[in-house]
């Protein structure tokens, strides 16, 4: 989008009256020198003449208002070419002290270069996943600062001439958002000069300090605003080139957006970026956190219990908004958010209750469709609290498709997996402690009930798991392990001989009960096997 104000630019150093029309951002396709015979103007043309020819042919009345004209004044003067020239027409116009020849040469060298710069800046857009390259790209023919924000104003990426001083871009740079005071300057500060209809929309202008510009472009996906656009000028008063070349990047970066993650904008995109700022840790204070929801369109719900669907790697082109549409049909009363490929629900809850109703047929076809699996969380009342909740319940579908059994089960519960989540925790964290070696989580009364199945054969830690499972009731554990109600009563009876301890004991029957699931764990999640442990040494101190 080569725009007139961005060729009049490169002749900044030559200018001497100009005038750009309200029409400002009408294109420019040809460049050519302006003569008394041409007999018909052609739209989004420059016409290059000198000032008096041209004054001659508009006084004639054969240029058209919307025409573009590059005048040369070179030591000419008349009485017609000092005076204002059109200054009650829409046209665009430029004098400068240059002969036409040169001015020609100029204008076509200003756009074969700023043609160069857009290829390369496309170039970057397609192969880049990154938005930097493209910003510093930008910068290297803008020269001002550039900032690239989230929809809620927190910074992702920025190009900064650091001897451009400025108290915005020092708040943007110590810490990595806009205030709430600073936003509301953009959003409600009338421009200088402009009267507030002839202000384009979609772009907020704001004049800063004495010498200092600011423009404020919003990046949308359908109505939802995804991020914004944030460009620092050293002037006093809007700079026509610079608003094209805003408009201009916006376009390129919305296409980058939707070419590399589509997915990210097909829910609530505002919505998406605050979840994904609290998940990582990127929000600073109590006040920021209430800055951004002020300005969702939809606040949180009081309580919610916390969805994660998350899908199959190598899967591609997922119609995301499909899928969130088929969601919200399911789980009604819900917000959406899409973090780093997971679809992420904060559905209603009430107060007093801890369940949520759907349908879960209808969920397991979608899930089953899309190659997804689906995790619920806890219940919390505080938005702030997503990042544990969000860890919590992801981390159940790894667990839940490695210890349920069940192949084709799709949808798991945080409660059913507690347990196997803190040993995970351990597992993972507990170096120091048992040296990556679970065998420390687990009693010995377990361990040698396990070596006695395997030596002999038997199945003595399947029937102690039931037995306690059915609440030390033999009859139920008869019926469950189709066995005779005798023959479980002997097998307990041998447990309790082999392990020296009767299972009226609550807190014994506790601890056999996590060591099982330690070794069920180590064995189907982190197939190891824990009864003979890979020893390790830790090296002498100095």
């Amino acid at each position: 989008m080569f725009t007139f104000p961005i060729l009049a630019q490169s002749f900044s150093d030559c200018r001497l009256r100009s005038l750009f029309s309200p029409d400002t951002n009408l294109t420019v396709n040809n460049i050519q020198l302006l003569s008394e015979k041409l007999s018909a103007f052609e739209q989004q043309t420059v016409y290059i003449a000198d000032s008096r020819t041209a004054y001659k042919l508009w006084r004639q009345g054969l240029i058209p208002d919307g025409s573009m004209l590059l005048l040369s004044e070179d030591g000419s003067s008349s009485k017609e070419s000092d005076e204002q020239p059109f200054g009650r027409s829409d046209i665009s116009f430029l004098s400068c002290r240059l002969p036409a020849g040169e001015i020609l040469n100029r204008a076509n060298s200003c756009f074969f270069d700023f043609t160069g710069w857009m290829n390369r800046l496309c170039l970057l857009a397609c192969r880049n996943k990154e938005i930097q390259p493209l910003l510093n790209e930008a910068a290297s023919r803008l020269h001002v600062p550039l900032f690239l924000l989230n929809g809620g104003y927190r910074l992702i990426a920025s190009n900064v001439d650091y001897a451009f001083e400025n108290a915005y871009i020092q708040q943007l740079l110590s810490f990595g958002y806009l205030s709430a005071d600073s936003i509301d300057t953009f959003l409600n500060s009338p421009v200088p000069g402009q009267k507030k209809d002839s202000v384009p929309k979609g772009i907020y202008e704001a004049l800063l300090e004495p010498d200092s510009y600011g423009l404020l472009a919003p990046l949308k996906y359908h109505s939802s605003t995804y991020g914004r656009l944030l460009v620092f000028s050293e002037s006093a008063g809007r700079d026509p080139a610079l608003f094209d070349y805003v408009k201009l990047l916006v376009s390129l970066i919305r296409e980058h957006s939707l070419m590399h993650n589509r997915e990210e904008f097909e829910s609530n995109a505002e919505f998406s970026s605050l979840i994904g700022d609290l998940i990582e840790r990127r929000i600073s204070s109590e006040e920021e956190l209430q800055s951004r929801l002020f300005r969702l369109l939809f606040l949180p719900p009081n309580f919610y219990t916390c969805i994660v669907i998350t899908f199959e790697p190598g899967q591609k082109s997922l119609p995301t908004g499909l899928i969130l549409h088929a969601l919200s049909e399911i789980f009604p009363l819900c917000q959406t958010a899409v973090y780093q490929g997971d679809l992420i629900l904060l559905v209603k809850t009430e107060e007093d209750s801890w369940d949520i109703p759907f349908d879960g047929e209808r969920l397991q076809k979608l899930l089953e469709r899309y190659h997804a699996y689906a995790s619920i969380g806890n219940k919390s009342a505080f938005v702030s609290s997503i990042r544990p909740i969000y860890l919590q319940t992801k981390e159940v579908i790894s667990l839940g498709r490695a210890l349920s059994g069940d192949p084709g089960q799709r949808l798991f519960y945080y409660d059913d997996y507690t347990a196997y989540h803190l040993i995970d925790l351990c597992g993972r964290f507990g170096y120091d402690f048992h040296e990556n070696n679970l065998i420390y989580l687990c009693t010995p009364k377990y361990t040698i009930l396990k070596r006695h199945d395997i030596e002999e054969h038997d199945n003595l830690c399947e029937i102690l798991e039931a037995y306690i499972k059915n609440n030390c009731n033999t009859t139920k554990t008869a019926k469950d392990m189709y066995l005779h109600r005798n023959t479980v009563i002997n097998k307990i009876d041998r447990i309790e001989e082999i392990i020296g301890r009767s299972l009226d004991d609550w807190n014994l029957q506790m601890i056999l009960m996590l060591s099982s699931m330690v070794v069920r764990y180590a064995e189907n999640y982190r197939q190891e096997d824990l009864l003979h442990p890979i020893k390790r040494y830790s090296p002498a101190p100095e």
